[in-house]
């Protein structure tokens, strides 16, 4: 009997109030999720999770940012998210991607034995290391990559072992990566920008408050920042002003309830932080291409 891979065709994440994505990936005893996504206008909002996860494409491309950092990923190439970093997805067109996402503690849970300290200690906790986009062309990207699918096989395949064959997987993954941090982080090393912090707390307040009414002074109070500092860092981390991004989460919300829900149109948008109907449908409209209304036929 083959493990299961958990299907995605769309992203909602559910997080707390400083932003952590409160998704269990795997299980208590095996933490370790295995993900196959396929998303067509789909994002996956601005997130993060104490996981590491590595992803490969299968098809398609994505626009990937993980913090400060913004990239193109295509078919063949993939990407490495570390622990706590903030990140999204925005897909260019259809995109098909498989991804492991599991905790420090499945290479080790003692935070005092050599391998935390060695290994994962230096990795979880450098600055410069908050993403890497990986390519076929530089080689330990290549050997990122063939450690990902192993894993992944390993787990499909469900032969007596897997839990090993893909810890060890896994293992050589973050052996791989320590070694790259420990060589190069002299000469990386960044200053940790309080700007991500600060859009960490924006962003969880924007995804728990879509249906209630929200200013930008708002957003800056539970930042704790001005109006214009709380433009400034949002605008700079995620590309957009925060009411623009507001938009666009409420639009996204609204798009999946459409597709799930037999809730009527004003109840969504309404659910959804829209009090205009007129305006619910030209953003929309202007976002999908299509009515709401329009939309729902499509996608049922």
């Amino acid at each position: 009997m083959k493990n299961n891979i958990s299907k995605i065709t769309d992203c909602r994440c559910t997080t707390d109030a400083s932003g952590l994505e409160l998704v269990k990936h795997g299980t208590r005893s095996f933490p370790i999720g295995f993900y196959s996504k396929t998303l067509h206008s789909t994002e996956v909002p601005w997130h993060w999770h104490d996981h590491l996860e590595l992803e490969y494409v299968e098809d398609g491309e994505a626009r990937i940012t993980i913090e400060s950092e913004t990239f193109t990923v295509r078919k063949g190439e993939g990407f490495f998210v570390n622990s706590a970093r903030l990140h999204a997805v925005f897909p260019n067109e259809d995109y098909v991607s498989h991804t492991v996402v599991f905790h420090p503690s499945v290479i080790s849970s003692n935070p005092e034995s050599d391998i935390y300290r060695k290994y994962l200690e230096p990795l979880i906790n450098s600055d410069s290391f908050a993403g890497i986009h990986l390519t076929e062309k530089i080689p330990f990207h290549k050997q990122l990559l063939g450690y990902t699918r192993e894993a992944f096989e390993s787990y499909i395949k469900d032969d007596f072992g897997f839990e090993l064959d893909v810890t060890n997987s896994l293992s050589k993954a973050v052996k791989c990566l320590a070694y790259q941090v420990i060589n190069t982080s002299e000469k990386n090393y960044s200053v940790p920008d309080k700007s991500i912090l600060r859009v960490k707390k924006m962003l969880a307040y924007l995804t728990q408050n879509l249906s209630d009414k929200i200013e930008i002074e708002d957003i800056a109070k539970v930042a704790r920042i001005s109006t214009t500092e709380c433009l400034r860092c949002f605008n700079k981390t995620v590309g957009m002003p925060p009411i623009q991004y507001l938009k666009r989460l409420r639009i996204q919300k609204a798009a999946l309830l459409l597709g799930s829900s037999d809730d009527k149109v004003i109840d969504i948008a309404l659910s959804c932080g829209f009090t205009d109907m007129s305006y619910f449908s030209r953003a929309f409209k202007e976002s999908r291409g299509m009515t709401p209304k329009e939309y729902r036929k499509s996608v049922r």
